[in-house]
């Protein structure tokens, strides 16, 4: 599954909906603000708060998390008054799907599955493959990209095992031709 990008990010809180999908995408966005699991930035709540930090414990780990409370962040909690209403996961994914394929991310993603020893090449377009774990790999990614460290990420999604972080790492496109374009030009 892909990582979105910052421009990606950028369309999305611009992206005019309607107010049957504009709660999803701001559940999204807190996602990737906040690097969380879904079920854990759902239940934030205002005590959590101590200083410009959300400390959290995460449900599937227990490990503590200190998630910075920046200014995207408290705004989108603010705006629903840290109150997010609790939606299966199931009805989640398919309200952002719908929102990344009205935001364009139609771009052809080639994924490969396998069946036992055979191997399948599947070609999706890009918004099939978004789901609410996506945030989480796009805050990881876009992270990693703009140089915060990886035991900065870490400490805030709760990552313990730098293994674990490098699978949640996705590498896109932009990035590489600009990297290479800086070098290289």
């Amino acid at each position: 599954h892909p990582a979105l990008t910052e421009n990606d990010l950028k369309t999305l809180e611009e992206l005019e909906l309607p107010v049957r999908l504009d709660y999803y995408r701001d559940l999204f966005l807190i996602g990737c603000y906040s690097g969380q699991r879904y079920s854990d930035y759902s239940v934030f709540e205002k005590a959590d708060v101590v200083g410009d930090f959300i400390i959290k414990r995460a449900e599937k780990t227990e490990t503590y998390s200190r998630i910075p409370l920046h200014d995207k962040l408290k705004a989108l909690l603010d705006k629903y008054d840290w109150t997010l209403k609790k939606i299966s996961s199931q009805k989640f994914n398919k309200a952002i799907q719908e929102i990344c394929k009205r935001a364009g991310f139609n771009e052809e993603f080639k994924k490969t599955v396998y069946y036992g020893s055979s191997k399948k090449v599947k070609v999706y377009p890009r918004y099939e493959l978004v789901a609410s774990h996506t945030a989480r790999r796009t805050f990881i990614t876009i992270s990693s990209e703009k140089g915060m460290p990886d035991h900065i990420i870490m400490a805030i999604t709760g990552i313990k095992d730098p293994k674990t972080l490098k699978k949640y790492k996705k590498i896109n496109a932009e990035s590489v031709f600009n990297y290479a374009s800086t070098v290289w030009s």
